[in-house]
């Protein structure tokens, strides 16, 4: 898969998501959201498939 955002940053939400993601347990879901209100991003689709929407 190619994925291709503009303008550049993307990479940096990216990279936050990932750091808590690699945390033990499971996700922290208001972290989640506080790095998507950050970097201006709305989840439309679950995390997980068949999972709720965040």
């Amino acid at each position: 898969m190619l994925f291709l955002a503009a303008p550049a940053g993307h990479e940096h939400y990216i990279r936050e998501i990932a750091e808590i993601l690699d945390a033990s347990g499971p996700p922290d879901v208001a972290a989640i959201a506080e790095v998507r209100s950050d970097h201006g991003i709305h989840q439309l689709t679950p995390m997980r498939p068949g999972g709720p929407l965040p």
